[in-house]
């Protein structure tokens, strides 16, 4: 029997609860969560299949009444849809939508039967189930370029007129959450300090510092990559790490200076320090204190600032392998003595170099200078000059006399000049004179 509307309950006394004269898709629908990284991976007919999408109506609805699914993203193949959905009478009438239309963004269905013989003669609080799970199936790239999948629920009558529009945000669904599987903090980052007072050679407290960086790959029901490791790069100033075999090739550390416990392929450089590395929780140890040169002297330490880069490999669709990077900041080793960075001093025949130190403090200590030239050419001049207490010291003839002849003939340089004294007592000037014309080049130092 098919009718067109109901008033009045057939069982007397029986009100339809306001809760149910809304249509809610979101209460009786599940979401499904998938990885971006796994998506990444995706060829063009690779798919996604959804969960479960049921609806629960909250309105009379008659033979000719019109519902339609639209889906974010252009991603559904249309040839899932279930061409027809039926729903038996019991306590409630029953009701029998037949599939108008099916394309990447919306099914269509339209009413063709209400069977009025349920116990309160209603459709309000039926629940069609329009797919189970794993029925619906969605482009994995479609769903990775759209970010994700959304499900929204509308009805009209025959007549275009707005039906069953309560409910509000329960008339939709991320059907399909595209999310990232992996994250990496920074758990432990460097933080030592450099001591003047030791020259430069050792820590102020510790013999060591640690960096520790941890991936985490969150577990999702479906739709995530496998992984297969994680390539880990520091990168800092490792200059000072003693070569222990110079007949191979990079820098091959003295036992107990850099430890990664658990890793494989660890290379290290004068500006990196890489290793292959399993799940979880990796760290790395830099102990200055076991590094002794061949005369069985410690090594002069820098200032330096860490950042770090995990690779995490992984494969996912088909076996198709695939990968995602974090870059972050790893900490830093600061020096509780004076350091200064000059970015420009020229150098030539007719230029000279005007560079003082002012030291107002009771300590005196070494003065070292490094370089860097137009070219990319670097050096280190060592100890060029004493900063005594209390004094002020010119530097601008000792650093260029003292400049290979190359720079000095025509260099144009950035220079760090470093004092072993504490860094609130001193102050630096700086200038240059070119043919009797007087330029102060700006500086940056760590005076507090």
């Amino acid at each position: 029997m098919s009718i067109r509307k109901v008033l009045i309950p057939v069982v007397a006394g029986l009100m339809i609860s306001p809760a149910l004269m809304a249509a809610d898709l979101a209460g009786n629908s599940t979401a499904r969560t998938v990885s971006n990284e796994f998506l990444g991976t995706a060829a063009a007919a690779d798919i996604v299949a959804g969960d479960v999408l049921a609806v629960a109506l909250g309105a009379e609805y008659a033979i000719g009444d019109i519902i339609t699914l639209a889906f974010s993203g252009g991603a559904l193949d249309g040839a899932t849809v279930p061409t027809s959905v039926t729903v038996a009478a019991g306590a409630l009438n029953g009701i029998t939508l037949g599939l108008l239309s099916a394309t990447a963004d919306e099914a269509i269905y339209r009413v063709t039967d209400v069977d009025a013989t349920g116990v309160t003669n209603t459709t309000v609080g039926v629940l069609a189930d329009f797919a189970a799970a794993d029925d619906l199936e969605f482009g994995a790239r479609e769903i990775d370029a759209a970010g994700g999948v959304t499900v929204s629920f509308s009805a009209a009558t025959d007549t275009g007129i707005p039906l069953d529009t309560g409910g509000g945000d329960l008339r939709s669904l991320e059907f399909i959450a595209a999310e990232d599987e992996y994250d990496v903090t920074v758990t432990i980052a460097f933080d030592q300090t450099v001591d003047v007072e030791q020259d430069r050679e050792a820590f102020v407290a510790g013999d060591d510092d640690e960096g520790e960086t941890t991936l985490v790959d969150l577990v999702f029901a479906a739709g995530q990559t496998a992984f297969v490791d994680q390539d880990i790069v520091w990168t800092g100033d490792f200059g000072w790490i003693i070569d222990d075999d110079d007949a191979t090739a990079g820098i091959q550390p003295i036992a107990g200076v850099v430890t990664i416990a658990g890793c494989a392929s660890i290379v290290v450089t004068a500006t990196t320090i890489s290793a292959t590395c399993p799940a979880g929780a990796v760290s790395l140890i830099l102990d200055p204190s076991v590094n002794l040169d061949a005369l069985g002297d410690l090594v002069i330490l820098p200032a330096t600032a860490y950042s770090v880069t995990v690779t995490v490999n992984f494969t996912g669709f088909g076996g198709a392998t695939g990968t995602v990077s974090f870059t972050l900041a790893g900490g830093e080793w600061v020096l509780n003595g004076f350091q200064a960075l000059i970015p420009y001093m020229p150098y030539g025949t007719t230029i000279s170099q005007v560079i003082y130190l002012a030291n107002r403090g009771t300590q005196s200590g070494d003065v070292t200078v490094d370089w860097i030239d137009q070219n990319g050419n670097t050096g280190s001049l060592g100890v060029v000059a004493v900063l005594g207490a209390t004094r002020t010291l010119s530097l601008g003839n000792i650093i260029r006399d003292a400049l290979p002849a190359t720079q000095r003939g025509s260099g144009r340089l950035a220079l760090t000049v470093t004092a072993n004294v504490p860094a609130a007592d001193v102050q630096i000037n700086s200038q240059y004179n070119v043919s009797g014309n007087r330029a102060f080049t700006l500086h940056e130092d760590n005076r507090p």
